[in-house]
Formats: C-alpha cells, structure tokens, sequence
C-alpha cells in the first residue's frame, strides 16, 4: 500500500512542474551580435536586436520599419553598459540566440579578460558565438552596416567567416569558447578573424546602400589578429593567415599560385591538406610534414601538361614554395609578437612535460625562436583539366 502511494505522489510531480525562467517571446528583444568599444570612462555595448515584426509575416509587419534595430550605451563596467540599454530597449534583452562578438582593436589591445569574464560569470550567453575584431573602426558602425543577400549584417559577417575558412583558409572561424581555451592554457596563444569597414558608417547604413549593384560602403574580412594571453599584439598579412592556417591543420580547399620562367602563372586548387607535427622526446627538435592534394585549375605558361616530367617539376615548385612560406611566417610570429599561435609549446609539453620544462628553463622568453624546425611538404597534383595543353 505503501509503494502504491509513493507511486501517486511521485505521478503528481509531473503536474506541477514548469519552467521557473519562462518568458513569453513578445517580451524579449532577440539580440544577433554584440559590439563591444572603449571609452575614456570604460567601454560601450552595441547590440543588434532583429526585428521579429519585420521578420514575420503577419499584420504587424511593416516594410517601413528596418530588419534589425541598434541599441548601446556607456558603462564603467560591461555589466553596467549592458544593464542600462534597458533605457532604450523596451524590452529585456535575450542574449542566447547571439551569432556575433565584435570587439575593436582598441578593446583587443587593452586586454580582453573583462570581456571574458562577463561572458563565462553569465550563464544566458551560449559561448559558441564567433568571435572578431574591428580593424580601424569602432564594433557599433559595423553593427550598423546594411548588407546585400543577408538582411542581418551579423549573419552575413558570420557566413562570410565559415565560407572564408571552408574554401580559402585566410579566416579560421574562432568561438569564445575556443579562444577561452587557448587563453586558459598559458602553452598557446589565439588568433581572431578581423573585419574592416569599407566607406562611411554614416552612409553604409542607409537603404540607398543596397540600391547600388556594388555597394560604396560594406564590410570585408582581413586576416587574422594576433594575440599574446589576453591582448592582442597585431596582425598577420594574409598569406601568413593562410600558411598559419596549414600550421593549425585548418585547409579544407585553398588556391595556391605560382609563376613560370615565361612570364606566365599558375593556379592550383588545393582539394585536401593535413599537416602533422613530429616533436623530438628529449630535444628542441620539431618535424612539421604537410601533404596537400590539388588540381591544375588555370595555366598560362608554356607547359606540355602530357608529360609526367612537367607535372613533377610544378610540384617540387610548389612544395618548395610552400616550404620556404612556413618557415617564414613562423619566424615573423615569433621574431615580431613571440605568440605561439601555433601551439608549439603544448606540443612540447604533452610530449615530454619533464624535457620542455628543462627547455623552458634554457631558453626562457626565447623559447620559440630556439626551437630546431625541419620542414617536409609533399604536394600531389591529381589533375590537370580536360583541356592538357595551354589554349592560345
């Protein structure tokens, strides 16, 4: 009798159980991105807040009112810029549904870790949201930029990101979570994609920038931010962002280039990359083997393609061109940010914790620039398009 009425009590629980933070959607104001400035005082929050009346399709919508709204306000702290936008916002904002994080570069400069710290303190943020900088503009005029194709500039700024990083490879789609990691682990360093703002801001978010088949004011991705623990220390050009990307075993498809003693060039399509790290147990040695496989997309040399010996020749081209790249761009990060971007210490770490600490000890800050590289690219050219002879 007893299991029976233990039984019925614990049927009953499920009546009356709810959500105890439920709130009715027309009560939220959706935010997709975020733009975090400095100020004399602290900073500036901008938030891009779509418009849920223009995205439906009911009475209520209007084709007067804008796809999206921008809210921001000023605060000593984050906590107090982002709490008094409810001055402005007739609604609480809903933070979860955010796609986009901009910070300036003056925010970048001066160290991250407050931003870091609000957005992992509140549990209402998803941390899986990309994470960028603003080159030479402030985050709130990118936030108000009007975009073609995509009515959101944050979701065209964030497909732009993960088409970037899919078929080039000079942007590497970075969230907050991952770049917490990195800056959690004091072996590694991070990178973020960086975005410029092209034109005006006063103009860009005007309806007659979309009126123009190229529009005079918009938004374009550059290459990637470097950063030293939580600041970040400057940027790399963007052949140094696509060769970081090789380094970081982050090619999926890439278009690699070269040019011929005739003056013509030469463009392969990068199909499949994987890049492996070999560190020596007891030693500053580290052996760094990548393997692409690529098609011949375009040629303008004087090239007999039918024989084995020209292709052979192309594909020492590129395997010493590549080479001579990653040794290179390793040696700019750490000659002029000493950040390892690359991981190099972690890999050291994991491999002989005890042999990197008596490396560490030896080289001290120097570290990076005392370690032994040796370089190996095999590059596989798989095919040369259907027509096999230059067209003239």
């Amino acid at each position: 009798m007893k299991i029976i009425k233990l039984f019925l009590l614990g049927s009953l629980l499920f009546f009356f159980t709810g959500c105890y933070n439920y709130r009715e959607l027309n009560q939220l104001a959706i935010t997709s991105a975020i733009g975090i400035d400095k100020t004399e005082d602290g900073y500036k929050v901008t938030v891009q807040v779509i418009n849920t009346q223009k995205q439906g399709s009911g009475s209520n919508s209007s084709g007067e009112q804008p796809q999206f709204f921008v809210y921001e306000n000023e605060g000593k702290t984050l906590q107090e810029a982002f709490r008094y936008l409810i001055l402005e916002s007739p609604r609480r904002l809903y933070v979860n549904h955010t796609v986009l994080l901009l910070m300036s570069e003056e925010v970048a400069r001066d160290g991250i870790l407050n931003v870091l710290d609000l957005f992992f303190r509140d549990s209402e943020f998803n941390k899986q949201f990309l994470t960028a900088v603003v080159k030479e503009s402030s985050a709130r005029d990118v936030l108000t930029i009007l975009t073609p194709l995509e009515t959101l500039n944050s979701k065209n700024l964030k497909d732009s990101i993960l088409t970037d990083s899919k078929f080039l490879g000079v942007a590497e789609e970075i969230s907050l979570e991952n770049f917490m990691d990195h800056y959690l682990n004091d072996k590694k360093d991070g990178i973020l994609p960086v975005i410029e703002l092209i034109g005006n801001a006063e103009e860009g978010d005007k309806e007659d920038n979309l009126k123009q088949s190229a529009p005079k004011n918009s938004l374009i991705l550059s290459a990637m931010a470097v950063f030293k623990e939580d600041k970040m220390v400057g940027y790399l050009t963007e052949d140094e962002s696509l060769i970081t990307s090789y380094l970081k075993d982050k090619i999926h498809n890439t278009i690699i280039t070269g040019s011929c003693e005739d003056g013509g060039n030469v463009a392969v399509e990068i199909v499949k990359s994987k890049t492996k790290f070999d560190v020596g147990k007891d030693s500053n040695k580290l052996k760094i083997s990548v393997e692409s496989s690529g098609n011949i997309n375009e040629i303008t040399c004087q090239m007999d393609l039918t024989k084995n010996e020209t292709i052979q020749k192309l594909e020492e081209y590129f395997e010493e061109q590549l080479k001579d790249q990653l040794f290179k761009t390793i040696s700019s990060v750490h000659e002029q940010f000493n950040s390892d971007i690359f991981a190099f210490e972690d890999m050291f770490y994991k491999k002989n914790p005890s042999n990197y600490y008596k490396l560490k000890e030896e080289y001290k800050e120097e570290f990076l620039k005392n370690i032994d590289y040796e370089i190996e690219v095999k590059i596989n050219l798989l095919a040369k398009g259907n027509i096999i002879e230059v067209i003239h």
